[in-house]
Parts: C-alpha cells; sequence; structure tokens
C-alpha cells in the first residue's frame, strides 16, 4: 500500500508508449468519449475514499476501464473479481457520469500511433478477459480484444 498520485501513472504510461490527459468534467462524458479515435486504449479512474474506521483519512482508488478495439468498454476495477463488461455505451456513460457526480476524476489513456505494440499488452493479449455478473451492471460475453 502506498500513495500515488497521477504523475506516477503518467511516467508509467509513457514507457508504454502512451499519453494521459485529465477530462475536465465540466465536459459531456458522453460526447468526448464518442469523439475519441482508435488511439484510446481506455480510462484511468480516481475515486475519493473514507475508510469507515478512520472518518477524518481520505483515501483514494485508481482503477481502469478498457476500451477494446470494438468500442467495448470493460472495468477493471481490482474491487471485482473478475473484469466486467459493461452492458453497452450508455451503460458506462451512467458508471462514469456517477463517478463525476460524486468527486472522482477521470483521466483518458491514448496510444502513441507510432509505437510499437509490445507483446504483454493486455489489449494484445490471445485469451480475452474472463467476465462476470455485477448487480449494477450487465455483464456481456467479451470479444476477441484486437488491438486495431
Amino acid at each position: 500500500m502506498g500513495y500515488y498520485d497521477v504523475s506516477v501513472l503518467e511516467a508509467a504510461l509513457n514507457q508504454k508508449q502512451c499519453t494521459l490527459s485529465w477530462f475536465d468534467a465540466r465536459r459531456d462524458i458522453a460526447e468526448c468519449l464518442s469523439q475519441q479515435d482508435e488511439s484510446m486504449v481506455g480510462l484511468i479512474v480516481h475515486v475519493p475514499t473514507s475508510p469507515r474506521w478512520i472518518p477524518f483519512w481520505k483515501g483514494q482508488h485508481w482503477f481502469g476501464i478498457l476500451r477494446l478495439a470494438n468500442g467495448a468498454f470493460v472495468d477493471l476495477d481490482s474491487r471485482l473479481s473478475l473484469p466486467t463488461a459493461f452492458a453497452g455505451f450508455d451503460d458506462c456513460v451512467a458508471f462514469l457520469n456517477d463517478i463525476l457526480q460524486n468527486g472522482g476524476r477521470l483521466f483518458l489513456i491514448h496510444r502513441d500511433p507510432e509505437a510499437v505494440v509490445a507483446s504483454t499488452d493486455i489489449t494484445s493479449s490471445e485469451d480475452p478477459p474472463r467476465t462476470q455478473e455485477s448487480p449494477a451492471r450487465q455483464s456481456t460475453p467479451l470479444p476477441d480484444p484486437e488491438v486495431s
């Protein structure tokens, strides 16, 4: 366990030929996501947390949302037992709007189109991630996560 901020994530992503850009919460997330090209590979989500046992301490939780080549989004939150596909675009947008309304932050991840994709990259693995059923959203089978 440690304290991480966005600069650590940005440095790690830069090593994988990716860039991180902050999403301005005053904008419409649905419009922003629908205007992204294939270089957008996902989002990083930051959610402030408050542990019940230490009420004055403010924690933070970071997780990713992967965008597959077909445009589907997959929640990679470590609090879930398996990666969970959103039922559709509107389901993902509703989830992200809820996060923004509760003080969360979003960061868009773009891959440098000139970069060579490493064979260990999750978006180019041969086995698609498994999904789980979630009470908050319906799980849908994940297609082959080929990078376009």
